[in-house]
């Protein structure tokens, strides 16, 4: 029983985020999908579905899985060239394909290559500046150039102190 539950669950998670062959168009549209292009039977498919699976449960984007029986169904992306070989992963965005995945076919290298793709960019500390001011003060742009300026130059200053010593 206990197996069957972990089962159930895991499968549950993973379809969550899974998209319907029917539907892919109008959510790669909106948002980051990646897709698996697959033959039944074919060889390398059956290898790389484990991983994939793997993959799915752990995914942060949406994902779509497309039979090479179902391809009549997929409608492509404008200049989206035709599956040549299974299988294939391709990440969509905003309607356009954006890579076609050439790694490594294990689940931990394709999160990588998603994780990569959807990364923020975050505020880093020397990306940061402190500006303090009064209710009611207006900062304008020229300030903030200036202020932007100075911190340069000061950089520069530190950088040529900590080379000559």
């Amino acid at each position: 029983i206990f197996y069957l539950i972990i089962n159930y669950m895991q499968g549950n998670k993973s379809n969550k985020m899974k998209i319907d062959v029917k539907d892919l168009h109008k959510q790669r549209a909106i948002k980051p999908v990646i897709v698996f292009f697959f033959a039944p039977g074919c060889g390398w498919c059956e290898k790389m579905k484990p991983e994939w699976d793997n993959f799915t449960v752990n995914t942060p984007i949406n994902f779509s899985e497309v039979s090479s029986d179902e391809i009549h169904n997929y409608t492509p992306s404008p200049k989206e060239e035709v599956i040549r070989g299974f299988p294939t992963l391709r990440l969509y965005n905003k309607g356009k394909l954006v890579k076609e995945y050439d790694g490594d076919r294990s689940q931990k290298d394709i999160l990588r290559f998603v994780n990569k793709y959807i990364k923020d960019k975050k505020a880093k500390k020397n990306n940061l500046m402190l500006i303090k001011a009064h209710k009611g003060n207006k900062i304008s742009k020229k300030l903030l150039k200036k202020l932007k300026k100075q911190r340069k130059k000061t950089r520069r200053r530190q950088k040529k102190k900590s080379r000559s010593t």
